[in-house]
């Protein structure tokens, strides 16, 4: 029977550091995705993650258990990340990201669609680089980590209400931002 996550969290706080191993486990390649939407890019991505994984085992002591264990490492991947963008300036998000975790988006697809599709990921990443930081964030943890509002909420500390209106208002800039540009390639 597999532990849950407050078990294996009582075990690394009692001392058995490997327990730690199973959240990592569990939690790598959701995080990961979530890092890589916000990042644009594998390398950098790969960094965040492993930064992200010592600060949660730093800091898994502050983990209350008031929300998931999930939502709680979102949280903490999310704040790290957009700290070091701040720090290091990074001006390339979203250029190459597949916009699904699969890298063969296409797969399956004649060439004319799958350059269609091409066109539309390269447009659709074109125009989440262009919201403020507070709409991206929110846009990528409901459109691509699926996490609910409430989750949301929990993630960057802001009222339920709030994650509302950024949410509308991302979706309205970026209906405004592809409007014309989708129709050019459909």
């Amino acid at each position: 029977m597999e532990k849950s996550d407050h078990d294996l969290i009582k075990e690394v706080l009692a001392g058995n550091a490997p327990a730690f191993d199973a959240l990592v486990q569990r939690y790598q390649n959701r995080l990961f995705g979530l890092i890589y939407h916000f990042v644009g890019n594998r390398e950098d991505a790969e960094d965040l993650l492993q930064e992200t994984w010592v600060l949660a085992y730093r800091k898994l002591q502050q983990f209350e258990g008031m929300s998931s264990f999930y939502t709680w490492l979102s949280r903490v991947a999310v704040n790290h990340t957009i700290s070091q963008r701040r720090k290091k300036r990074l001006d390339q998000v979203l250029d190459r990201v597949p916009l699904e975790n699969d890298s063969s988006s296409c797969g399956g697809l004649g060439v004319e669609e799958g350059l269609e599709t091409s066109e539309r990921n390269a447009l659709i990443r074109w125009a989440i680089n262009q919201l403020d930081i507070e709409r991206r964030t929110v846009i990528l943890l409901r459109d691509f980590d699926g996490l609910d509002y409430h989750q949301i909420a929990e993630v960057i500390q802001i009222p339920v209400g709030t994650v509302r209106s950024r949410l509308h208002r991302a979706r309205l800039e970026l209906h405004e931002l592809l409007k014309d540009k989708i129709a050019d390639i459909a």
